[in-house]
């Protein structure tokens, strides 16, 4: 658990226990600001303003965010936020944070297991994402199918049946 500011730093005024917390350890966090645990995939706004609404507004909330251990490397998490009153009335708040057990959307798109493609759910179903198993599969570049319709999209490395009756 960590005890943290509501001002624009967001700072970590006291660690509940004695254990590391995605490598850091207590002592480390203590004086240091949330972003110390923010990288390229973590959603800063939503953190924040879990921070905020727990620790201004006194409303409690749980975020799933991606953040980052003492080596670079992203972790998934569940952040739990709930209010908190110091003894000189100086509003803060309470996180908590688990390593996430959830199996998020883009580890499971981005596997190696199979071709996936995510499409618009309306007609004509335009191609919004694929992943590097569906390009090298089909042979179809990602510039040359993302924003076509799908069915429209004829891949160099099959014949025309074969891939009609994979849309069909």
């Amino acid at each position: 658990q960590l005890l943290v500011s509501v001002d624009f730093q967001y700072t970590i005024m006291a660690v509940a226990n004695s254990s590391t917390l995605l490598g850091y350890s207590p002592h480390q966090l203590v004086g240091c600001s949330l972003r110390l645990f923010q990288g390229p995939r973590s959603d800063v706004a939503a953190l924040n303003n879990a921070v905020i609404r727990a620790g201004s507004h006194n409303v409690l909330g749980e975020i799933h965010a991606v953040l980052y251990d003492q080596d670079g490397c992203s972790r998934d998490t569940t952040i739990f936020c709930e209010p908190h009153t110091l003894c000189d009335g100086t509003r803060c708040c309470v996180a908590t944070v688990h390593l996430s057990s959830a199996i998020t959307y883009q580890a499971v798109f981005d596997g190696p297991a199979c071709p996936s493609v995510l499409l618009s759910a309306k007609w004509p179903s335009l191609v919004e994402q694929v992943n590097n198993s569906f390009t090298s599969t089909f042979g179809v570049p990602v510039e040359n199918i993302v924003g076509c319709p799908f069915h429209a999209i004829s891949p160099c490395s099959m014949e025309t049946e074969r891939w009609y009756v994979l849309i069909s």
